[in-house]
């Protein structure tokens, strides 16, 4: 992690304004030149998105720093997931936050919005609270400056483990249900 070259951040959500995607193109546009690339993956809300998408990405000349893979599963979201050095999710609009969970499990810190249960879902050691949108930036720098080493990813990993994982879903349950 100490010699990491070009940090690799990942958005992976629906393409839909409200998760966030206009913020960290924006993001993208202020951090160019700073050996950052960013990676967009998701399916499209509408027609309008997406041309909105590329043509803010042409206009500030983005095409070497944003790479757009539109919706992946499988082995290609794995793969994005391995790469990914941050996970920016900057939602207006969300309930439990699953993308979230697997960039834990993959390792990766994330940087999200205190919408639904992100903040349950994060603790300072595996992420940033955005309680301000407009925080993104700084919050990419502090997350650069505090986050991006292997003892941090070995916690987010850890934290999925300890309160994520299928088992611990399962163990959750039961003890629910025990009463």
């Amino acid at each position: 992690y100490s010699k990491i070259g070009t940090i690799e951040v990942l958005y992976l959500a629906h393409m839909m304004k409200e998760k966030g995607y206009l913020e960290v193109l924006e993001l993208a546009k202020n951090t160019k030149g700073q050996n950052i690339c960013y990676h967009f993956a998701g399916n499209w809300k509408d027609v309008e998105s997406k041309s909105e998408f590329f043509e803010f990405i042409k206009e500030y000349r983005l095409e070497e720093i944003v790479i757009c893979h539109g919706f992946v599963s499988g082995n290609q979201k794995i793969d994005l997931f391995k790469k990914a050095h941050v996970f920016l999710y900057p939602t207006k609009f969300e309930a439990f936050g699953i993308a979230i969970i697997e960039a834990l499990s993959f390792g990766v810190p994330v940087i999200a919005t205190d919408e639904g249960s992100i903040p349950y879902i994060l603790d300072k050691e595996s992420g940033i609270v955005l309680h301000d949108i407009n925080k993104l930036s700084e919050s990419l720098e502090q997350a650069k400056q505090n986050l991006l080493n292997k003892g941090v990813a070995m916690h987010c990993r850890q934290r999925y483990l300890d309160n994520f994982s299928i088992g611990q879903f399962e163990n959750n349950l039961v003890n629910t249900l025990k009463g």
